[in-house]
Parts: C-alpha cells; sequence; structure tokens
C-alpha cells in the first residue's frame, strides 16, 4: 500500500494542475478564435458567406472544422479532468483511486496528476469494460 501524499507532494501536484489549466484555457480560446467558432454565428448570419464556396471549398472547410472541433473537444476533455482533480483536492480526496478506494501511486499522479483510478483500479475497469490489452 502507498503512503498518502505529502503536503509538498499536493502543493506541488495542485501547482501543476492550475498551471496546466489555465495553458488549457488559453489553448481553447486561441482555438475557437483561430476556427472562427467564436465568430460563428456572425458568418450564418453573412449574405454571401456560403454562396461565395465552391463545394471543394466547403468539404475542405468542414474537414479543417471538424478537426479543430476534436482538438476543443480532447483540451475541453482535459480541462473538465484537471478541474474534477483540483475539486477532489478541495474536498480532501484527491489520490484515491474511485475503482478501490487505495492510494493512486505517486509515479502515476505525478504523470498524470488528474488520473482518477490506480494501475490496478485502471486494469479492473478496463477488464469490466471490455478494454483489450495491445500487448504492449
Amino acid at each position: 500500500m502507498n503512503a498518502p501524499l505529502t503536503q509538498q507532494e499536493l502543493a506541488e501536484l495542485k501547482q501543476r494542475l492550475t498551471q496546466r489549466r489555465e495553458q488549457l484555457r488559453t489553448e481553447i480560446r486561441e482555438q475557437m478564435h483561430a476556427s472562427g467558432l467564436d465568430r460563428q454565428g456572425e458568418a450564418l448570419d453573412s449574405d454571401t458567406s456560403e454562396e461565395a464556396r465552391d463545394r471543394g471549398d466547403e468539404a475542405t472547410a468542414f474537414e479543417q472544422t471538424a478537426l479543430q472541433v476534436a482538438q476543443i473537444k480532447r483540451d475541453h476533455d482535459e480541462l473538465a479532468a484537471i478541474e474534477a482533480a483540483l475539486a477532489r483536492m478541495a474536498a480532501g480526496t484527491y489520490g484515491l483511486c474511485e475503482e478501490t478506494g487505495e492510494d493512486i501511486e505517486r509515479a502515476r499522479l505525478f504523470a498524470n496528476p488528474a488520473a482518477t483510478r490506480s494501475l490496478a483500479g485502471q486494469t479492473a475497469f478496463e477488464k469490466r469494460n471490455g478494454f483489450r490489452n495491445p500487448g504492449f
């Protein structure tokens, strides 16, 4: 069994989570702006925005927008996981596996400070949900 995290370790992990949260917020804003998704309503109101494009341009624009939306979603999901980790810190439950209730390994938390499961808990979760080991 792992010993609980020290106050210094908790402070370091909190700082890392907070820094990553701010970085993600900035990246999401920049991605939204760069993709035009923050101005999507303006484009829909324009009389000529869609009429001026040919089908090839529309398909390319759609693919680019879909990729940008996927990147934003990925970053948003990571941001939500970070917010949840910070909430667990505030509640005093950070570092406990949601699967087993045991302490999550230090190395795992330092590799992924938003981790919610220990290695054993993750393995049990994956077995129960039908995930397969890729063999590496």
